[in-house]
């Protein structure tokens, strides 16, 4: 098994781009083998750390980022205050204005510190020597339901030293770029359907993003109009190599409860991954696919690549969702951020979501969503930019 592991690096034909190196953590019963290839070349770390201890410590932080949805200032608004919410304006919302509202900030903070301990800490020198500002990590076992931008070394979380990004297999021959300009494809959920709660915020979260690309082609699927068969046409028929889908969904061990709800059902592993390939056989790359609103079964590590994964296998270029569900209010600041970043042709994906995290962590204006339970949760998926 290691020697295959071994092997897959060597073989791999086509570097990283300079400043990237592939983080591949593998665990063993017993010890942990940390894997990491810059340029051509391979660097081997072997950690007394086995399966059940980083099974177990894993656990613990998710528990505690997932717990903190609880503790978090938005759940004191009362129904009425819900109503009337402010999407545009959240990050001044007088019930934000809160001088310490994270309650478990030290203990989340203080389990991240164990975690780096063993998978960062031991790279650190290596990773300064070689100028590495992104890490595409390639995680193993209960590591992908692991928020690796919230692993902190003390003075700094990861996300403020790296862009970070994950590749669900060692498979990372680059996708080509789609030709042109982007072309936006939204689709979404705001109303109540199947007995899911309404997502207010939906509508602002998809005008935003498509007024930061009106010079291109894009299109909107709200509520009624966000079909299965509506979302398959406009698919196809359209040039559009982006998908931007805010609804709740479900990414599970279990096929049949893995799906994005649309108005008049559930779209599933299957549909997603058809609606890639729809594409990819026409050589019409898919550069993004952004799953928003949606969640991956706790501490089910088949599960937390979920329907990401699956588009990425598709051959979708890159996929961004997310580990938990944030509050609908709060997750149109973090992803319009992230569009926005990427208006600039020199900014790559994994740094334009870098870029997003820190700004919800370290701008005053939005100083009420620094706990990593707001911003930790997106993962972007894919591989080389």
């Amino acid at each position: 098994m290691t020697y295959g592991i071994f092997q897959s690096f060597q073989l791999l034909k086509i570097a990283a781009p300079e400043g990237t190196a592939i983080l591949y953590p593998l665990i063993f019963e017993k010890y942990l083998v940390l894997l990491l290839k810059i340029g051509d070349k391979l660097h081997v770390i072997k950690q007394a750390t086995g399966a059940e201890v980083l099974r177990q410590e894993v656990a613990v932080l998710s528990s505690l980022l997932r717990s903190a949805q609880h503790q978090m200032p938005l759940r004191k608004t009362t129904a009425t205050q819900y109503a009337t919410f402010n999407c545009a304006a959240l990050s001044r919302s007088p019930e934000l204005s809160v001088a310490n509202p994270f309650q478990n900030i030290g203990a989340v903070i203080k389990q991240s510190q164990r975690l780096h301990q063993w998978l960062i800490k031991p790279l650190q020198s290596i990773l300064s020597q070689n100028n590495i500002g992104h890490l595409l990590i390639v995680p193993d076992g209960i590591l992908r339901t692991l928020p690796f931008s919230a692993l902190h070394d003390g003075n700094s979380y990861l996300i403020q030293r790296y862009a970070v990004s994950i590749s669900p297999g060692l498979c990372l021959t680059p996708i080509a770029k789609p030709t042109g300009v982007p072309a936006l494809l939204l689709g979404g959920l705001s109303q109540s359907v199947a007995g899911m709660p309404a997502l207010q915020c939906v509508p602002h979260e998809l005008d935003a993003v498509r007024d930061l690309y009106t010079a291109q082609d894009t299109g909107l699927l709200l509520n009624e109009r966000f079909t299965k068969p509506n979302l398959s046409r406009h698919w196809q028929e359209q040039p559009y190599n982006i998908l931007h889908l805010a609804s709740h969904g479900q990414f599970s061990g279990q096929i049949e409860d893995t799906f994005i709800l649309t108005y008049d059902g559930k779209l599933n592993l299957n549909d997603l991954a058809q609606l890639v390939r729809q594409k990819t056989q026409r050589n019409q790359p898919v550069d993004l696919l952004t799953l928003s609103a949606c969640e991956t079964a706790a501490g089910n590590d088949r599960a937390a690549l979920g329907l990401a994964g699956v588009a990425v296998k598709a051959g979708a270029r890159h996929a961004l969702a997310s580990l938990w569900r944030i509050d609908d209010r709060i997750t149109p600041k973090l992803l319009i951020e992230f569009y926005q970043q990427l208006q600039n042709p020199t900014v790559n994906k994994a740094q334009a979501l870098q870029q997003a995290q820190r700004a919800l962590l370290e701008n005053p204006e939005y100083k009420a969503f620094q706990h990593p339970y707001y911003w930790a949760a997106f993962l972007l998926i894919g591989g080389y930019e």
